[in-house]
């Protein structure tokens, strides 16, 4: 991974390397994927990286492509481990500024200036999408689910719902948020987690 000035950055790895499947039955993976895809920053503060391959990390390589194969040698891995089921959660929006502080904002001057187009949104993150259903596409036991609408209406995506807030930062969802996600998709994460598929 490189960061946005293209030096690598190696403190992922040590990471990667401690994670095993053995003995697992089920996984989900959530990541902030659009984060590592070299995008332009949405904020100052949270610049963008950029996944390389690892026998070109000093040379420019499509990310898109590194994000498929390394999601499908981690889903091969896992299921070569022994996992049977694996959920994969898709990318929620990314705001341009820190959503606690904007939010704070909105209810002391009773306007709100937090949401962003849904458009600019899915304009966004409908390349990652599109690689990681093509990902899943190849295994069985494998789903995809897509948290979108869960933070936005048709016109606008908003980090809270009320006084409630979703997005901790630019990102990454407060407890509030990873529980609303939950709930919408509970069936999903049970099935994941015990293999029944009837919601019950």
């Amino acid at each position: 991974m490189n960061n946005d000035r293209g030096e690598p950055l190696f403190y992922c790895t040590p990471f990667f390397q401690q994670l095993g499947f053995d003995g697992t039955e089920f996984v989900i993976i959530a990541a902030r994927w659009n984060h590592y895809l070299g995008l332009p920053p949405l904020d100052p503060f949270y610049r963008s990286a950029a996944l390389v391959a690892k026998q070109a990390i000093n040379e420019p390589t499509n990310p898109y492509e590194v994000l498929a194969s390394g999601l499908t040698a981690t889903i091969s891995e896992a299921k070569h481990s022994g996992v049977q089921r694996a959920l994969i959660v898709g990318p929620w929006p990314e705001f341009p500024w820190d959503s606690q502080y904007c939010v704070m904002r909105a209810i002391r001057t009773g306007t709100d200036g937090c949401s962003i187009a849904r458009a600019t949104v899915e304009a966004r993150r409908k390349r990652t999408m599109e690689t990681l259903r093509r990902v899943i596409a190849g295994f069985e036991g494998v789903r995809l689910i897509d948290p979108i609408d869960l933070f936005c209406t048709a016109e606008a995506c908003s980090p809270h719902k009320g006084r409630k807030l979703l997005v901790l930062d630019t990102s990454h969802l407060s407890t509030a948020g990873a529980e609303r996600l939950y709930k919408i998709y509970e069936r999903d994460f049970l099935w994941a987690m015990t293999g029944n598929d009837t919601g019950n």
